[in-house]
């Protein structure tokens, strides 16, 4: 890290404490013309910053893709887009055709305590020049500040921009509210020293407040807490000759490592009972246990590691998606992909857990979307009504139509497990629309 001068840093800090005082009067002047849309809807919010080497592209394919699914899966939420509108013109374009959508220009809302971290990023975070995706995510959680403060939020539902959503997300509001106090995303990683946001629930925009407070401590190094946090993640991402924060023989971290995903780990290292973690594998009483797997009981509904259960669904941090989609990296032609530092890539090869985009059946749509039903419930309804049933729905039994949605399972003796999300890592996102499908 290009360290700041210590007086510089100070300064910043007590500046920083000032603007977020008085960021909701000042804010509050420049909110855009369409804040009434969707007011009482709940809030499901995209956020994607355009820089300038690839704003001619506007916005990449996927995001549409992502946000038609979301509109078509989600009709009691209200849809939103963020992006630097005013930044990149072509990035409007991109979506202009997609109706339905709440467009938020990042350029009108944005508080200064925004702006100088977006400042201070470019000495965090490694410049990729291109994307600049690791400046930019961790960014967007101010922007999702900015958002909350200029609209008048409460509670909303981030969501990365190649997730695909199934399932209506509003049934289980009232799990998520209950169970989820503050913060919560999905684990990555076994050590947990990566947690994606995959899906971000933010309760209270007090703890997202909170968050970017301990993001901008250590942006400017309050208390040593940049130093701090390199020392803990050293343990996980070492070395690389000239990484960061070397050693006495030149061995660094590995700057890959110094992301958003290690910062949200560190964060909720410090801060479990704010930052909660989403079961993100199926319930299953037989994983595989040894020295080389984690607890893999404990990232599913009802276990150690994580929240209550969210309903009859789990969630992807990223692992089941590039296991039935592919990788970025090779364009989806590596479909089957696992990583073993993966909670769900061990479970996957430990385990034989699978994913399948499998069609839903009315019958049994109606367990799915009680959100009464704690997740053990649901599975013996399931395995009581038939337990061999390869299907489940994603819509209201009202509307009598079945629709395609991925579902999970380590064996055929037990249901498959839907799945709220799905991180389309390859961004192959119109590979797995809902599409309609005959009812079983």
């Amino acid at each position: 890290m290009k360290c700041l001068s210590l007086i510089l840093k100070s300064f910043l800090w007590q500046w920083l404490l000032f603007d977020r005082a008085t960021t909701e009067i000042t804010i509050k002047n420049i909110v855009s013309a369409n804040a009434s849309f969707g007011k009482n809807k709940f809030p499901i919010v995209y956020v994607y910053t355009v820089v300038p080497a690839v704003c001619k592209h506007g916005l990449p394919s996927y995001i549409k893709e992502s946000l038609e699914q979301a509109l078509f899966s989600q009709p009691d939420s209200t849809i939103i887009m963020v992006s630097n509108f005013a930044e990149c013109h072509e990035t409007e374009k991109s979506i202009s055709k997609a109706s339905n959508i709440m467009l938020v220009d990042s350029t009108k809302i944005i508080s200064n305590r925004t702006q100088v971290f977006a400042n201070l990023s470019r000495e965090i975070f490694v410049l990729d020049g291109l994307n600049e995706l690791w400046i930019t995510s961790a960014l967007r959680f101010f922007i999702m500040e900015d958002l909350m403060i200029s609209y008048g939020y409460r509670e909303i539902l981030h969501v990365e921009a190649d997730n695909m959503l199934y399932g209506n997300l509003s049934a289980i509001l009232p799990l998520l509210r209950e169970g989820y106090p503050g913060l919560a995303a999905t684990p990555l990683t076994s050590g947990k020293f990566f947690i994606t946001a995959s899906v971000l629930w933010v309760s209270d925009i007090s703890y997202l407040i909170k968050f970017n407070d301990f993001l901008l401590s250590m942006g400017t190094n309050k208390d040593n807490a940049w130093m701090i946090y390199l020392g803990w993640l050293r343990k996980f991402a070492c070395c690389k000759k000239g990484g960061y924060n070397p050693d006495a023989n030149g061995d660094g971290i590995k700057p890959f490592a110094v992301n958003e995903m290690s910062m949200l780990a560190f964060y909720h290292k410090y801060n479990p009972n704010e930052f909660r973690l989403l079961p993100v594998v199926p319930y299953y009483q037989s994983y595989a246990r040894h020295r080389y797997v984690c607890d893999l009981a404990s990232f599913a509904p009802g276990g150690s590691q994580v929240g209550p259960s969210t309903g009859s669904g789990v969630w992807d941090s990223n692992s089941w998606g590039q296991f039935i989609g592919g990788t970025s990296k090779k364009r989806g032609r590596d479909k089957g992909f696992t990583d073993s530092s993966h909670i769900t890539g061990q479970a996957i090869g430990s385990s034989h857990c699978t994913i399948s985009f499998i069609c839903g059946n009315q019958s049994t749509s109606k367990v799915w979307l009680n959100a009464t039903d704690t997740y053990q419930e649901y599975q013996n309804k399931i395995l009581a009504n038939n337990r061999s049933s390869r299907s489940l729905s994603v819509v209201d039994t009202s509307e009598k139509k079945c629709y395609t949605a991925p579902f999970v399972r380590c064996s055929e003796e037990y249901p498959w497990t839907p799945l709220w999300n799905l991180h389309v890592h390859s961004k192959h996102t119109a590979s797995f629309r809902s599409i309609p499908c005959p009812c079983a």
